[in-house]
């Protein structure tokens, strides 16, 4: 396992993932390759880093391909501000939400 591929992985584990979660490593066209894993999800979670306009057009989108062609609900979560805060961004427990 490459060095990317085992940090993802540690950070899986310290997710503390249920027995019905899964990580897979996928080659091939992303949008489509993420689309084709989900078709049996309940639910679709895609990070976005911000391209708009032109630049959306040149690089693509995956998060937007997913949004348009998954055939389960589909949440993005939009990239954290570059801009500075006093607050740091700290993630939730799973399951802390309601």
């Amino acid at each position: 396992m490459d060095a990317n591929k085992h940090l993802l992985h540690q950070l899986f584990l310290a997710a503390a993932p249920e027995l019905s979660w899964s990580l897979r490593f996928l080659d091939g066209p992303v949008g489509h390759t993420i689309v084709d894993a989900a078709a049996e999800a309940q639910l679709l979670v895609v990070g976005t880093r911000g391209h708009r306009g032109l630049e959306r057009l040149l690089v693509g989108s995956v998060s937007h391909y997913c949004l348009a062609h998954a055939t389960c609900p589909v949440v993005s979560v939009p990239a954290p501000s570059t801009t500075a805060t006093s607050d740091p961004v700290v993630p939730l427990p799973i399951g802390a939400l309601p």
